[in-house]
């Protein structure tokens, strides 16, 4: 029997989705999560129509699920510190306090102690959750942009999913592999033990060429003539 496989099937999609600013809500609408050094700002957006292209639904409707799905995005991506919501403008103080009354039991279960502040006047709700380790996004991907303020995937990230996308290949394929200088030293640092376990299983590795990061855009590696992650 040979080596255990290196990864679950199902995790690279999870894991993707959870670096993507946009999360759709399943009854329309959707939250843009976006991470910046001082805060984590989440905009709840309405959508044109509901999940069955009906009229547009009504604010606390979506704000409801959206609260439901901000607590389970806040602890999957592991997001922490300062949070501030910016929820859809609702019909008065009754609902309000319905909505925050809803997001504080959603993150009652949130294995970190979430502080959840009333609901200002502009509509925007403020979240503070203990920091215990870094967030995934800090964990996978590097600061970009002007002053940091973005992110993409880091080298090393990309050193793992090269692995990955080794390991799919079909049987005795031999792919063109090459990859940016920086992807290079991940693969001999930190993704060193899980190349030399692709080697044990596929009974070897196809030539790695090292080429100048321009040439790969900013994808860090590239299969074959044209394929491109």
């Amino acid at each position: 029997m040979g080596p255990a496989a290196l990864f679950d099937d199902g995790l690279e999609a999870e894991i993707e989705a959870l670096l993507l600013p946009e999360v759709r809500l399943a009854g329309g609408g959707g939250l843009l999560i976006e991470p910046v050094r001082t805060l984590t700002a989440i905009d709840v957006n309405s959508g044109r129509q509901d999940g069955r292209g009906g009229a547009r639904r009504k604010a606390l409707e979506v704000n409801l699920e959206a609260a439901a799905e901000i607590a389970r995005q806040v602890d999957l991506r592991d997001l922490s510190g300062r949070i501030v919501v910016d929820f859809l403008e609702m019909a008065g103080k009754r609902e309000r306090d319905q909505l925050m009354e809803a997001l504080r039991a959603a993150v009652a279960d949130d294995p970190e102690p979430v502080q959840v502040q009333p609901l200002r006047g502009s509509g925007l709700a403020e979240l503070t959750r203990r920091r215990s380790r870094p967030p995934l996004h800090e964990v996978l991907c590097a600061p970009v942009g002007l002053g940091g303020c973005g992110w993409a995937k880091s080298a090393a990230t990309r050193a793992f999913e090269l692995v990955r996308a080794l390991d799919a290949r079909p049987a005795g394929a031999t792919p063109r592999v090459r990859v940016t200088p920086a992807v290079a030293a991940a693969l001999a640092g930190p993704a060193a033990d899980a190349l030399a376990r692709l080697e044990e299983r596929r009974g070897g590795l196809p030539d790695i060429a090292q080429v100048a990061a321009d040439a790969l855009d900013q994808e860090g590696y590239s299969l074959d003539e044209g394929e491109q992650r």
